[in-house]
């Protein structure tokens, strides 16, 4: 059987499984999302009750996923990041009812074991889900003009930080926004894959906590006030 049949039948089995649960599942802009249908007042604070989980095995799904995180509080979402080739990538965010659930959680899933003979999983507070990657480019884009132009497109915008050229080609930047819905937003605008910037096709996905180190340039803050006229710079 090929690997991507493989792959789908998994994902299949695990949706059936977690609706079997009482979860809602589906998937947009690449990520699987479960949500928990027996959650009468969802949390509206995702800071608070969101962990990130890192290192998971690409073949594995929620099914593996929730009995692990489970034993520790009840779950409203699980949001698997996946691929084109259905795959995941590696990481998921899971959002429990409490807030006090998701600081047990940190506390004893530092690292879990999510299959015997895989290496362990991260577990760690979801701190990043306000910050967003953009890749490839134009190298020879200003840090203010890039501000100038996101501005334009994606409210919310608090921080944007650009790296350096890269192979004097391209460069890579993080954009940080001021809510969690607003990243969600330009993420939902941006993904597509069709969106080109100076002739360059962007790549964009959610920044990983475990890559958070600041990338080498000024950094520029936007007043929630006002947009290109209002520019700090660091």
């Amino acid at each position: 059987m090929p690997a991507r049949t493989k792959i789908e039948a998994k994902a299949r089995e695990a949706s059936e499984y977690m609706k079997q649960l009482g979860f809602k599942v589906g998937q947009v802009n690449g990520q699987r999302i479960s949500t928990n249908s027996s959650v009468k007042f969802p949390p509206t604070d995702v800071e608070s009750t969101e962990i990130f989980i890192g290192k998971i095995p690409r073949d594995l799904f929620e099914d593996e996923l929730y009995p692990h995180i489970a034993k520790i509080g009840k779950i409203y979402k699980i949001r698997l990041m996946v691929d084109f080739s259905g795959f995941n990538r590696g990481y998921a965010y899971v959002q429990f009812e409490k807030p006090s659930h998701a600081k047990a959680a940190c506390r004893q899933l530092k690292t879990v074991w999510l299959r015997h003979g895989s290496p362990p999983s991260g577990v760690m507070a979801s701190f990043d889900n306000k910050r967003l990657f953009i890749g490839n480019l134009p190298a020879e884009v200003t840090l203010q003009r890039l501000s100038i132009d996101l501005s334009k497109l994606l409210e919310g915008i608090a921080k944007i930080e650009l790296g350096e050229p890269i192979d004097g080609e391209r460069r890579n930047a993080y954009v940080t926004f001021q809510k969690h819905k607003n990243a969600t937003d330009a993420r939902r605008l941006l993904l597509p894959g069709t969106v080109t910037y100076g002739g360059n096709r962007l790549t964009v996905d959610w920044a990983k906590p475990e890559s958070v180190t600041p990338i080498p340039s000024i950094a520029f803050w936007i007043s929630p006030f006002s947009w290109s006229s209002s520019l700090l710079c660091s």
